[in-house]
This record gives C-alpha cells, sequence and structure tokens, in this order.
C-alpha cells in the first residue's frame, strides 16, 4: 500500500471471505488522523487487530469514541462495526506504511 492511497478517499476492501463471515473497512487519513471504518459482518473470537500504519507511535486513538490504546503498534477492536480515529504527526505521505489490518 502506497501512502498517497489515503488521501481522497483512501481505501476500500468490501466483502472478504473469513471464517467468521465477510469483513469489509475503509482506511483514510484527515489531517494528522488515520480512520478506519470496520464493517459489522465479521466477529472473530477477540476482535479484530489493527496494526499502526505508519513508522513512529500512535497518539490519542478512539474506538466507537472511546479513548483506546496500542500496545506494541497493535490495537484491538473487540466489537463490531467500528470507526478508529488516531492522531499521529508522522501520518504523511513521507512515511510508508505497514500492514493495516488482521
Amino acid at each position: 500500500m502506497q501512502p498517497e492511497w489515503l488521501d481522497n478517499g483512501g481505501i476500500a476492501l468490501a466483502s472478504l471471505r473469513t471464517p467468521w463471515g465477510k469483513l469489509g473497512y475503509t482506511l483514510q487519513r484527515e489531517g494528522n488522523r488515520i480512520v478506519w471504518h470496520i464493517d459489522g459482518g465479521v466477529a472473530p473470537p477477540g476482535g479484530v487487530l489493527l496494526t499502526w500504519p505508519w513508522h513512529g507511535r500512535p497518539g490519542a486513538t478512539r474506538v466507537n469514541g472511546k479513548p483506546s490504546h496500542w500496545s506494541q503498534g497493535e490495537l484491538r477492536v473487540p466489537t463490531l462495526p467500528a470507526t478508529v480515529t488516531a492522531e499521529s504527526a508522522a501520518a504523511t505521505a513521507a512515511n510508508p506504511p505497514g500492514r493495516s489490518i488482521h
């Protein structure tokens, strides 16, 4: 994934088949925030695990409006659907992303 893919609408994945049902999400950058919208069609045990897509640490993060915390670059989203917002000064096109969702 190229960093600029998160600009101008970001990326979207729809109807990915998993053992727990279909998964869909969008991922985009809004200023210094990264925003994930995860559909509710999948409910794996323990939730969905996101990984921080940029170098550096994520800042203030909310899952469905409630404060949440990353652990070693990963964030567990226990229930779906979910909207995740994470602040990052490093969320610029100059910083290549890594993995974004498991």
